[in-house]
C-alpha cells in the first residue's frame, strides 16, 4: 500500500470485508438487523470516522518533515438501508432515481478524489517512513481464528500512523485487541454468509423473489444478479430503473427481506456462540460507540 493509498483507510481489515461481505444496513421498515449486521454497520462508522481523522494524519505527519502534502477525501457511504451485500437492492426510493448503480455495495462512486498536491519519488518515501515508522521499528500483529487458523496480520511501526491508533484507542495493545476482534468478527461474518447461502428457507425466499421477477419479465436467478449487468449508458437507463422498481417491488411483494434477515439473525446467533465471539462484539460496539455517537 502506498503512503497515498494509507492515507485514504482506516485500516486494510475492513477493506477486506467490504471485498468478501458487504456491510449490512440499518434497521428500519424493512427489517431488523441481525447481530453481525448491527456490528458491521457499527463498524463501518468508526471506520469511517477514522478515515476522516487519518486524512489530517497524513497532512500533519508530511508537514513535521518538511513535505506539503494535501491526502485525497475519504469516500463516504451511500445512505444506510440502500444496498445489503447478500439482500440485494432493498431501498425502493433510491430505486427509483439510481437504479444500480452502486460500484460497491455501500460506498458511492467516484467520490475518492485524487490527491492534490501529488507526492514526488523522494518525498513518496521520505513520507511512507514517518507515517509508517522505519522498517526496524515495524513488526506484524498476526491473528488466528478459533481453530487456529491465520486470519491475517498487522503491520506496526512507530510513525505517525502507530501514534495516531495508540492515542485514538488510548494505548496500542487497546489498539491491537480492536484489530484482533475485528479480524475474528469478518471471519464469523463470512461463516455465516456461507451458511445462509446453504439454508433451505432462504433458497425458499430467493426463488419466491426470482418467480415474482420471471412474472414481471425479469430472469434473475439471486438478488446480487441486476448489479453484474452491463446496464445501457448513461446510467441510470429507463431500463435500468425499470428493472430495479420491479426488484424492490418483488421483495416487499414476497416478504423477502424480513425473512432473509431473520434466517441470518438465526445463522448469526449460532456463529457467534459457537466461536464464543461475544467479548469480541462487546469490545468492538464499545469501541463504535464511544467514538461515532
Amino acid at each position: 500500500m502506498s503512503p497515498v493509498e494509507s492515507a485514504n483507510t482506516a485500516g486494510s481489515s475492513q477493506d477486506r470485508a467490504e471485498q468478501s461481505t458487504p456491510a449490512g444496513s440499518r434497521a428500519g421498515s424493512s427489517g431488523a438487523l441481525s447481530s453481525l449486521d448491527s456490528i458491521r454497520f457499527a463498524q463501518q462508522e468508526l471506520q469511517q470516522f477514522l478515515a476522516r481523522q487519518l486524512v489530517d494524519v497524513a497532512r500533519r505527519c508530511a508537514a513535521s518533515i518538511g513535505i506539503d502534502y494535501a491526502p485525497p477525501a475519504p469516500a463516504s457511504l451511500r445512505p444506510a438501508g440502500v444496498v445489503d451485500g447478500l439482500l440485494g437492492l432493498v431501498d425502493a426510493e433510491f430505486a427509483r432515481v439510481h437504479g444500480y448503480r452502486v460500484a460497491v455495495p455501500g460506498v458511492d462512486p467516484g467520490e475518492v478524489g485524487d490527491p492534490v498536491n501529488a507526492l514526488s519519488p523522494n518525498d513518496a518515501e521520505a513520507f511512507g517512513l514517518a507515517y509508517f515508522g522505519p522498517p526496524a521499528t515495524q513488526r506484524t500483529l498476526t491473528v488466528a481464528d478459533h481453530a487456529g487458523r491465520s486470519l491475517g496480520g498487522l503491520e506496526l511501526g512507530d510513525g505517525c500512523l502507530s501514534e495516531f491508533y495508540a492515542d485514538f484507542f488510548s494505548s496500542r495493545e487497546r489498539y491491537e485487541e480492536y484489530f484482533a476482534a475485528d479480524m475474528r468478527l469478518q471471519a464469523a461474518s463470512i461463516e455465516a454468509t456461507r451458511a445462509l447461502e446453504a439454508d433451505a428457507e432462504y433458497a425458499s425466499l430467493v426463488d419466491a423473489w426470482s418467480t415474482c421477477m420471471r412474472a414481471q419479465g425479469y430472469e434473475f436467478s439471486s438478488p446480487i444478479g441486476p448489479f453484474d449487468v452491463e446496464w445501457p449508458t448513461p446510467r441510470p437507463s429507463s431500463q435500468e430503473i425499470a428493472t430495479a422498481i420491479a426488484d424492490t417491488l418483488c421483495k416487499t411483494e414476497t416478504g423477502f427481506v424480513d425473512g432473509a434477515r431473520r434466517v441470518r439473525a438465526r445463522l448469526d446467533e449460532e456463529v457467534l456462540d459457537r466461536l464464543q465471539l461475544l467479548p469480541d462484539v462487546a469490545l468492538v460496539t464499545d469501541l463504535a460507540q464511544q467514538h461515532v455517537d
